[in-house]
């Protein structure tokens, strides 16, 4: 049985299969095919090293890709437990409780991955307070991280929303 995945996801998943694999100027979508074939390299690679966290984490973007949410997910709470440290895997984490709509639950997620500096999570941040009607802090979250990172679209639509 497939499962839909939103283009905003491969999107985002593309741009982080991107950079692991060097991509340098544009990054098509790879068809199934190609992500199946990646996903036996990144799985041989695994094998070989199974504390190489960076090939756990193209695994994890892959399987999703792939609509195996349910394989991605359950790696990374198992990676999760052995390296807390890794913001890519605390935003995979908030993303599937956000597609769950469990918005408290992802926030701390993505807390939990901004921290580790990945700004991946800040516009899903973002939704999450709007969510959890959580106006004010949103907006204050949303004009500080505007400082900081104003290339991101999503931190200006949930300000604007958040001002309503």
């Amino acid at each position: 049985r497939g499962m839909h995945v939103p283009k905003v996801l491969i999107l985002l998943v593309l741009s982080v299969l991107c950079a692991f694999f060097g991509a340098q100027a544009e990054c098509k979508s790879p068809s199934a095919s190609e992500l199946e074939k990646r996903l036996g390299e990144i799985e041989l690679l695994v094998k070989r090293s199974p504390d190489d966290v960076e090939a756990r984490e193209r695994q994890i973007s892959t399987l999703e890709l792939l609509g195996r949410r349910t394989e991605a997910l359950a790696l990374c709470e198992v990676f999760l437990k052995a390296r807390p440290d890794r913001g890519f895997l605390w935003y995979y984490l908030g993303f599937c409780k956000f597609n769950e709509d469990k918005w408290q639950e992802a926030l701390r997620s993505f807390d939990r991955a901004q921290n580790l500096g990945d700004i991946n999570c800040l516009g899903f941040k973002a939704f999450c307070l709007r969510k959890l009607n959580r106006h004010h802090e949103c907006l204050e979250f949303t004009t500080k991280s505007l400082r900081q990172y104003p290339n991101v679209p999503s931190l200006y639509f949930n300000r604007a929303l958040s001002r309503q």
